[in-house]
Protein backbone atom coordinates (compact mmCIF):
# COMPACT_ATOMS: atom_id res chain seq x y z
CA UNK A 1 0.00 0.00 0.00
CA UNK A 2 2.82 2.22 0.86
CA UNK A 3 4.38 1.70 -2.01
CA UNK A 4 1.77 1.92 -4.46
CA UNK A 5 1.39 5.77 -2.63
CA UNK A 6 5.03 6.69 -3.54
CA UNK A 7 4.40 5.26 -7.29
CA UNK A 8 1.40 7.40 -7.59
CA UNK A 9 2.60 10.61 -6.04
CA UNK A 10 5.42 10.68 -8.11
CA UNK A 11 3.50 9.68 -11.32
CA UNK A 12 1.25 12.82 -9.75
CA UNK A 13 4.47 15.41 -9.37
CA UNK A 14 5.53 15.98 -12.98
CA UNK A 15 1.52 16.29 -13.59
CA UNK A 16 1.61 18.55 -11.33
CA UNK A 17 4.45 20.59 -12.41
CA UNK A 18 3.15 20.69 -16.14
CA UNK A 19 0.13 21.94 -14.50
CA UNK A 20 1.96 24.75 -12.96
CA UNK A 21 3.69 25.29 -16.29
CA UNK A 22 0.80 25.88 -18.42
CA UNK A 23 -1.24 28.05 -16.19
CA UNK A 24 2.24 30.55 -15.88
CA UNK A 25 2.34 30.06 -20.01
CA UNK A 26 -1.37 31.17 -20.31
CA UNK A 27 -1.35 34.23 -17.52
CA UNK A 28 1.83 35.15 -19.83
CA UNK A 29 -0.37 34.60 -23.24
CA UNK A 30 -3.14 36.54 -21.50
CA UNK A 31 -0.90 39.83 -20.64
CA UNK A 32 0.85 39.53 -24.48
CA UNK A 33 -2.68 39.56 -25.46
CA UNK A 34 -3.59 42.40 -23.33
CA UNK A 35 -0.89 44.25 -24.14
CA UNK A 36 -1.11 43.78 -28.03
CA UNK A 37 -5.04 44.41 -28.33
CA UNK A 38 -3.87 48.17 -25.73
CA UNK A 39 -1.32 48.63 -28.46
CA UNK A 40 -3.49 48.43 -31.64
CA UNK A 41 -5.96 51.04 -30.00
CA UNK A 42 -3.17 53.77 -29.14
CA UNK A 43 -1.76 52.76 -32.94
CA UNK A 44 -5.44 53.37 -34.09
CA UNK A 45 -5.75 56.84 -31.74
CA UNK A 46 -1.94 58.19 -33.19
CA UNK A 47 -2.83 57.18 -36.85
CA UNK A 48 -6.30 59.10 -36.72
CA UNK A 49 -4.00 62.01 -35.29
CA UNK A 50 -1.33 62.01 -38.12
CA UNK A 51 -4.22 61.58 -40.27
CA UNK A 52 -5.55 65.33 -39.38
CA UNK A 53 -2.50 66.62 -39.22
CA UNK A 54 -1.50 65.72 -42.73
CA UNK A 55 -4.98 66.77 -43.92
CA UNK A 56 -4.49 70.49 -41.98
CA UNK A 57 -0.94 71.08 -43.38
CA UNK A 58 -2.00 69.48 -47.17
CA UNK A 59 -5.04 71.77 -46.39
CA UNK A 60 -2.52 74.97 -45.66
CA UNK A 61 -0.51 74.03 -48.14
CA UNK A 62 -2.79 74.12 -51.22
CA UNK A 63 -4.45 77.18 -49.60
CA UNK A 64 -1.17 79.02 -49.91
CA UNK A 65 -0.61 77.82 -53.45
CA UNK A 66 -4.13 78.80 -54.33
CA UNK A 67 -3.94 82.91 -55.90
CA UNK A 68 -6.75 84.66 -53.66
CA UNK A 69 -9.01 86.42 -55.70
CA UNK A 70 -9.23 90.29 -55.18
CA UNK A 71 -12.64 91.70 -54.98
Amino acid sequence: MFSERNAFASKLEPLEQLIIQLNEDCKNQSLQIQLSDDLKVKMRDVNAALSRNIFELNYQLFEESTPKKEK
